[in-house]
């Protein structure tokens, strides 16, 4: 037989080229093994069968198998409004999501769409975006950028008509502060405790959990906040007594 006989074997992701010469009892052989360890996430054309190239669509694969297939989207809004952002995602488990704002994580924002506060002139040109996870990787969204319109002729910030009073309660016992206030558009709530802020107490009023007498003098403040400006109320003193005992 002259020339070369040539067989190539391809399996998994090794190739296996085998070289045969001369006759079938004293032919030499010469063998070539190549393992590939690269993964592509993309492919162009591809040669066909007949050794011509065939173009096939690009493809493009996420590392982590999470696919986001409708990005959050720029918004605008008028001052005194909300925004909500939306993701639609794929994944091969249940997904997990986490917004942010400017990079920084928004607490509590944990679900495909996020809605925000009412807005002002100041939260413009925010970017958020959500990562998305599925317990073995995450994917980060594009940034979605909010812009806020001057708020409408006539529109005020809120007014507090009536301020939180001092409340005296027993040890054991909870407290309960209240606002009153007008404004021009829903007005949204934060209370704070000795000035820092205390989750879910957004509403006009606010009930502390049972006191212990180590919160006596703790101070209760609320910021009310429109999209035309915000107000904070003076403080209002926690008085504590310690609970009467009785001797047997």
């Amino acid at each position: 037989m002259q020339g070369a006989l040539f067989t190539s074997v391809l399996a998994a992701s090794s190739v296996l080229l085998v070289a045969c010469g001369g006759d079938n009892d004293s032919g030499s052989a010469t063998q070539a093994r190549f393992q590939s360890t690269a993964v592509s996430v993309s492919e162009g054309s591809r040669a066909g069968t007949s050794g011509n190239p065939a173009s096939e669509p690009t493809k493009t694969i996420s590392a982590t198998g999470i696919s986001i297939s409708a990005q959050p989207q720029s918004i605008a809004v008028t001052s005194g409004q909300t925004a909500t952002f939306s993701v639609t995602a794929s994944g091969n488990g249940p997904l997990m999501y986490q917004w942010q704002i400017d990079d920084v994580k928004i607490a509590g924002a944990t679900s495909s769409k996020y809605t925000t506060g009412a807005l002002s002139i100041g939260d413009t040109d925010s970017v958020f975006s959500v990562v998305v996870s599925d317990g073995t990787g995450k994917v980060t969204s594009a940034g979605a950028k909010l812009s806020v319109r001057p708020p409408e002729t006539g529109v005020t910030a809120p007014s507090i008509t009536s301020q939180p009073r001092r409340q005296s309660v027993l040890a054991g016992q909870a407290a309960t502060f209240f606002v009153a206030v007008e404004s021009s558009q829903t007005p949204t709530y934060q209370w704070r405790r000795n000035g820092v802020a205390i989750p879910a107490a957004i509403g006009a009023s606010y009930t502390t959990p049972p006191v212990a007498p180590t919160d006596n003098g703790a101070r209760y403040s609320v910021e009310v906040r429109s999209g035309a400006g915000s107000t904070t109320s003076a403080d209002a003193l926690l008085s504590v007594t310690p609970a009467a005992t009785t001797s047997g």
